[in-house]
């Protein structure tokens, strides 16, 4: 079956098109009535679909010229609208001899339906010519019909396009309120369409010179940026992609702006053919970065001096170190080495043991004088070491040293406590310092309990951060002076009480702050003490 559609709507032509060649039906195809006469003239059609509103001639036309025809009188018509959809639009069409008035859309099988239904009630219906003295009517009836359709139309049109106005003179107050200069441009030449007003306020060139003369975007840009910044444009521009770059423009007055501009490239048919942007003033934000870069610059370089003062400052610190500890080592020998021989004297000539006691004190100070300049030396070296990254295994290292307490005292009662696997980034000399002073202070602290017991471990904060800690059931300490807990030669506890040089918590908090870490301590006196730190950037392995 050959179906004719009328339709000056090429979308509209290839839907009917498709829908019906799904149907089975074979399709002709015209723009209006006129064209659609035309094909009439040529080919064999069952039945027209013809939308109403169309140029040249329209449906109702077509209906009526279709009509007066003697060979196509009797041709099925279905008028196909979206325009024409009142009662009255459908009345008319009817009393013009339309078979069928439908209003669009409809769905493929309604149209396939009616088709059928049309082209069966045309093989039996009398010829509906229309006569002369009909005509005179009819025509009239169009006449007063397409004129009130035309006067609806006008009002539309009237009413759209003050909507238009509307939408324009809003468009153009947002346009002009933007912060920041909103353009357009040929996509291939950069010849500046459109710009706004900040153009003008901003950089002082009126926004006809933008357009009127060639080149002018391009011409302001920055000397030092044009060549990059066209690069830029025309290989992103290839690429279609929407893009934003940075770069300086230069003012009427002398001034310099940096823009970011924001751009999207308009494609028609899948080709470039505009650019669209909006360039944003960050003239304050280069000026900021540009100081921050000039701070950090002169900041880089005092660092760099204070680095090379403080190295100077440390070499010498090293050598008064050594040069105090030969100094003092010097007389201590003599005091201790004429003691010896001090001693034989007693001994052999039977002094009386108050004589005994006053030279046994005076060789424990020289002993305890030592231990103090080996303690300052420790302290000293810390600063001056290397500081090296290696995988650490602190369980096998607590293992050890307080294996070492043990054989030192192998009568004594201590249940130990080491969670294993725990792995670290460290250096391993100066983290066994750390060990080694924490758990021997554990050791000495809690040697006056019966049974005494010591742990190593870690628990995680609220942060999920690791903490490490020895902790014991010794005497404790008052947390009102744990403020003094790491400094040289501070003692929360007597020597007679418990002996110590008062350095090795200052020791382990100078390498723990070279790790990166902090070191703090809790405790109630009598109940013991636990000792926490951590480590820089430390993830917690624990082996399994």
């Amino acid at each position: 079956m050959n179906i004719l559609t009328v339709d000056d709507h090429p979308t509209n032509l290839k839907l009917l098109r498709a829908i019906l060649e799904a149907q089975d039906f074979t399709v002709f195809a015209a723009n209006d009535g006129v064209a659609a006469l035309e094909i009439l003239e040529r080919e064999k059609i069952d039945a027209v679909i013809s939308d109403i509103l169309m140029p040249r001639m329209d449906g109702y036309r077509l209906c009526m010229e279709l009509r007066q025809h003697a060979e196509l009188q009797n041709l099925p018509i279905i008028l196909y609208t979206a325009s024409y959809t009142s009662a009255a639009d459908e009345a008319f069409a009817l009393d013009l001899g339309a078979d069928k008035f439908i209003r669009k859309p409809a769905s493929a099988q309604v149209l396939a339906d009616v088709l059928r239904e049309v082209t069966t009630q045309a093989r039996y219906r009398q010829p509906r010519l229309i006569r002369l003295t009909q005509k005179a009517e009819v025509l009239k009836l169009y006449s007063e019909r397409l004129v009130s359709k035309l006067e609806e139309r006008n009002i539309l049109l009237t009413a759209q396009t003050a909507s238009l106005t509307d939408s324009q003179q809003k468009l153009d107050a947002i346009i002009q309120s933007v912060d920041g200069i909103v353009w357009e441009c040929d996509a291939h030449t950069f010849q500046v369409t459109f710009v706004s007003q900040q153009a003008e306020r901003l950089l002082g060139y009126a926004c006809e010179r933008w357009i009127k003369e060639e080149n002018f975007w391009v011409d302001h840009i920055h000397p030092e940026d044009r060549e990059q910044t066209l690069n830029f444009c025309i290989k992103a521009t290839a690429e279609k992609k929407n893009f934003e770059l940075d770069y300086r423009m230069l003012a009427a007055d002398g001034r310099v702006f940096w823009f970011r501009d924001i751009v999207t490239v308009v494609l028609e048919t899948n080709r470039p053919t505009k650019l669209r942007g909006l360039l944003v003033n960050i003239t304050e934000r280069k000026q900021a970065q540009e100081e921050i870069l000039r701070i950090n610059a002169s900041l880089e370089e005092r660092v760099q001096q204070r680095t090379a003062q403080l190295q100077v400052a440390n070499q010498e610190l090293a050598a008064f170190s050594y040069s105090v500890s030969h100094d003092l080592r010097s007389p201590l020998n003599t005091i201790h080495g004429f003691g010896n021989l001090l001693d034989k004297e007693i001994i052999a000539s039977g002094a009386s043991e108050r004589s005994k006691h006053y030279l046994d004190r005076i060789r424990a100070g020289t002993v305890q004088m030592g231990e103090l300049i080996d303690a300052l030396l420790s302290l000293a070296l810390v600063a001056q070491t290397n500081l090296r990254r290696d995988s650490v295994d602190l369980s096998a290292m607590a293992q050890t040293v307080l294996s070492g307490y043990q054989e030192r005292e192998p009568r004594r009662a201590v249940q130990l406590d080491i969670q294993p696997g725990l792995l670290v980034q460290g250096d391993p000399s100066l983290l066994l310092q750390v060990l080694a002073n924490l758990l021997g202070n554990a050791w000495k602290f809690s040697a006056k309990q019966a049974h005494s017991k010591i742990s190593f471990g870690h628990e995680k904060n609220r942060a999920d951060e690791t903490l490490y800690f020895v902790r014991d059931n010794g005497a404790g300490f008052d947390m009102a002076y744990s403020d003094k807990l790491f400094s040289p030669f501070q003692r929360l506890h007597s020597v007679s009480e418990f002996v110590g040089t008062g350095i090795g918590l200052a020791i382990v908090h100078k390498i723990i702050m070279r790790h990166g870490g902090k070191v703090w301590a809790e405790s109630t006196p009598g109940h013991g003490a636990t000792f926490y730190f951590t480590l820089l950037g430390d993830k917690r392995r624990v082996s399994r």
